[in-house]
């Protein structure tokens, strides 16, 4: 999840306070950078069915749902948030993904009544993120949000045409509450000033974007592509109740992904890890070992102020998966292993460090 940002490069004071907005109050981020693709058409559904692990044929007008892209051998080439409107079938992509998200669908196009359109120069992106966000929305002046406050994966219109065109959806992204306002361009300056204010008069704040990262590791939230490189298979993220429909019927990937659940395990999972005190650092694919055996690699990693340590994803095989297993990380030009703990997800409560 990346957001707009200016070019000052905050203090680790200041992405502490961030992330602790976002952890335990809540805070603003501008995430119109994000991808966004529309499928208009009388097949839209139907269509997206057999593209993604998610059920999209059943979903009922103004629902959502979160669904992977996977190649023929299960795969991961993509994520993304899916919601049913009137028409139209609104997609969020991580940056950068909208152009491969589109590619893919129409290598599969035939004769599907199926129009892809690139939305994301006509609608910004604004997320309010953190366990107070509801309440927070409740007191916003001038937009009803009332309707989707207590209904994950919903998402309705809260301003008509003449004023810009504002969807508002249930998603939280950091494992609490989170809710996405999906704007019309000409009217996203204006909403974001009119979310500022109301952070600034409930002790809130628009947070940088590499306040994000500490959080969603210890909430256990995979972000593609870099916790979902190219050898990674969908069911070993874990969270399959989110991702997967098994009973939706068929769709690319699917024999491989029911295969591997008929078997019942995966040989490998994502994890957390925790760097114990005075150990070296953390590095996207470094090799995690056991003795001199390696069993996994570093996807996410941060530095988390909450529990005053080095943290990170991994995958890992699923024998040394285990909470309380202790490894150890090899990083290119660091002379010694940074040793590890396996822990669980979401990462275990934990009081926040002394300033």
């Amino acid at each position: 999840m990346e957001g707009k940002h200016s070019d000052h490069q905050p203090d680790s004071q200041d992405l502490r306070k961030d992330s602790e907005l976002l952890r335990s109050h809540f805070g603003l981020l501008d995430l119109s950078e994000r991808d966004r693709v529309c499928l208009l058409g009388a097949d839209r559904l139907r269509f997206l069915n057999g593209q993604v692990t998610n059920n999209i044929k059943d979903l009922s007008p103004f629902r959502g749902c979160y669904a992977l892209v996977v190649s023929n051998k299960g795969i991961i080439e993509g994520d993304s948030q899916i919601y049913s409107l009137a028409d139209e079938l609104l997609v969020d992509l991580e940056p950068g993904q909208g152009e491969a998200f589109r590619q893919r669908l129409e290598r599969y196009l035939v004769y599907d009544d199926v129009e892809i359109v690139d939305v994301r120069p006509h609608f910004g992106l604004i997320t309010v993120q953190g366990p107070k966000s509801a309440e927070a929305l409740a007191q916003l002046k001038g937009l009803d949000c009332r309707s989707v406050l207590n209904q994950p994966n919903t998402i309705a219109q809260v301003s008509h045409l003449e004023g810009g065109e504002i969807y508002l959806a249930n998603h939280p992204r950091l494992g609490s509450e989170g809710f996405d306002f999906f704007v019309a361009a000409s009217r996203h300056p204006s909403l974001l000033d009119e979310l500022k204010q109301l952070a600034q008069s409930q002790g809130a704040k628009l947070c940088h974007p590499d306040s994000v990262d500490p959080v969603r590791i210890e909430a256990g939230i995979p972000r593609f592509p870099i916790d979902m490189e190219p050898s990674v298979l969908a069911p070993e993220l874990g969270q399959t109740e989110r991702m997967i429909n098994y009973t939706k019927g068929c769709y690319i990937g699917q024999e491989v992904i029911n295969r591997i659940k008929s078997i019942g395990r995966v040989n490998r999972c994502l994890a957390g890890l925790i760097v114990e005190e005075n150990s070296g650092p953390l590095g996207t694919g470094a090799p995690i070992h056991q003795e001199d055996k390696v069993v996994g690699f570093v996807t996410s990693h941060a530095f988390s102020h909450h529990l005053n340590r080095n943290i990170g994803l991994a995958i890992l095989r699923t024998s040394v998966s285990e909470p309380g297993t202790q490894l150890q990380a090899r990083i290119e030009g660091y002379p010694q292993p940074t040793r590890l703990t396996v822990t669980d997800l979401p990462f275990p409560a934990a009081a926040p460090s002394e300033a």
